[in-house]
């Protein structure tokens, strides 16, 4: 059951060699994870978030591994998150090898854990999701059998773990809310005392660490948002079952079809649960519940508190092996029957199979490709820019205001100036302050010799943050250096 994980792990690794995945949020834990090894400080980079826009556990744990590996963290994420992406799709065999009987079940499981396209991508890359995925399907299995063994044992490992998995991203309330009611469903009156020290326990260190650094930089503010938000999410759940690389009306088809199946097979499940006959095995019931609570948390978060927020791949990773946790054991049982054995069998290995391909096509082109696609801020046309190069040579009395300075401090270590914000990112609202901060800006530039710099791959933020355009309003540019990432700005003569 190793051999699978094992073997996308060196894929992971080998693709990651040449560049891990780097986002701004990657700047983020990078920047955090270099203060904490460098001088056992929590200290937010600058140009990025606020420290406490993300919880602590993911820069600590990646300044650890850096500690140990002995190189910079953004290479350590490069070992450490494929590490983790491996563990998780073996503690998904191993379970399922232990609910079903069959070494052959939890073999395929944590094989179509480990092949799945975001575990392939996110594993490769310097984000936290790896670590909460992880740390939810681990806390969840602890919890689930801590309810059906009635142990205080494995309660207080599942306790510590939920709480580290909301000290990674604070999406891991819903842990908390899920076990709580996991708990109260199949123990009753009880449960209550073990309910209340499971979600006391899981939720008083992210309460600790937001009373010391203060709530995150985000205010309750209504974003409505289209069909879209939904579609995307249908999108990335047919990617599960069918490869990314088939038409998507296609791989929505064969989700559906698969879901059907399922269905059938699990309804005489379902209607010991109707009739309130609880199974011994608390797992589904756990799993469902959180998949309904962390999805009630994307929504909420999406519609009151971030217009950024999307239903996508990314956010929808920790589900993912939970399902497969859920449903292989239900397709385990189904398996009756040489028509239906057939069947199963026959489909199950073409999607293995198309499955396998895509993954052996996402290593062997990713061990070549160092496009910005791939590496976002480690790709070629980062780390050989010219434009990036002048502006780290800088002496650090010349303002530097730019739409990247994340990117920049996190590839050349030189702190730079954000552009002004028109609009707030999480609200979407214009900010009083803009025209007042776009000034101050303009007479820096004309005092002190200033620059301004604009980076392609920052395209996106042209939603809260000026043009050149916009600024030439305040003070003439004239453009003296570019290249295929940036574009740099002096102010005319």
């Amino acid at each position: 059951m190793a051999l699978p994980a094992a073997l996308v792990v060196a894929a992971m690794v080998a693709v990651a060699r040449n560049g891990t995945y780097a986002s701004p949020d990657s700047a983020f834990y990078v920047g955090v994870a270099r203060s904490l090894r460098d001088a056992f400080e929590l200290v937010a980079p600058p140009g990025s978030q606020p420290l406490a826009h993300f919880p602590p556990v993911f820069p600590a744990v990646l300044a650890a591994a850096a500690a140990v590996l002995g190189v910079d963290p953004l290479d350590a994420a490069g070992v450490l998150n494929p590490v983790l992406a491996g563990a998780t799709a073996l503690v998904v065999g191993v379970v399922v090898r232990r609910r079903t009987g069959s070494v052959a079940s939890g073999a395929v499981a944590a094989t179509v854990v480990a092949l799945g396209r975001e575990s392939l991508v996110y594993g490769a890359s310097a984000l936290s999701e790896p670590l909460f995925t992880l740390l939810a399907v681990g806390g969840l299995v602890a919890l689930a059998a801590s309810i059906t063994g009635r142990s205080g044992p494995l309660l207080a490992a599942a306790t510590a773990t939920v709480a580290l998995a909301c000290l990674t991203r604070y999406a891991g309330v819903a842990l908390v809310v899920a076990g709580a009611a996991a708990i109260l469903r199949f123990e009753g009156a009880a449960g209550r005392r073990r309910a209340l020290a499971f979600a006391a326990g899981g939720a008083a260190p992210l309460a600790l660490w937001l009373a010391a650094v203060g709530r995150p930089n985000r205010r309750v503010s209504l974003h409505l948002f289209d069909a879209g938000y939904w579609t995307n999410g249908v999108d990335a759940v047919s990617k599960w079952v069918a490869p990314a690389f088939l038409p998507w009306p296609v791989r929505v088809v064969v989700a559906a079809a698969a879901a059907v199946g399922l269905w059938r097979a699990a309804r005489p499940r379902l209607r010991l649960v109707a009739a309130r006959r609880p199974p011994a095995d608390a797992l589904p019931f756990v799993a469902g519940a959180f998949a309904a609570a962390y999805l009630v948390l994307l929504v909420g978060d999406r519609l009151l508190l971030d217009d950024s927020g999307r239903l996508d791949g990314r956010f929808l990773l920790p589900l993912r092996p939970l399902a497969v946790l859920v449903l292989a054991p239900v397709v385990h049982r189904a398996v009756t029957g040489r028509a239906r054995r057939t069947v199963v069998v026959v489909a199950g290995a073409g999607l293995l199979a198309l499955h396998t391909v895509q993954a052996l096509a996402w290593t062997v082109t990713g061990m070549g490709d160092d496009s910005l696609g791939r590496r976002n801020l480690t790709a070629r046309a980062w780390t050989q820019s010219e434009v990036l190069a002048t502006v780290a040579a800088l002496p650090p009395s010349v303002p530097v205001y730019t739409d990247g300075p994340d990117a920049v401090f996190l590839l050349t270590g030189r702190r730079t100036e954000s552009l002004p914000r028109h609009h707030d990112l999480l609200t979407g609202e214009a900010r009083p302050g803009y025209e007042r901060e776009l000034a101050t800006m303009a007479d820096r530039l004309r005092r002190d010799g200033g620059v301004v710099v604009w980076f392609s791959p920052f395209a996106f933020r042209s939603g809260f943050l000026p043009t050149p355009a916009d600024v030439e309003r305040e003070v003439p540019l004239t453009p003296v250096q570019r290249d295929e990432v940036g574009v740099l700005y002096r102010p005319s003569s």
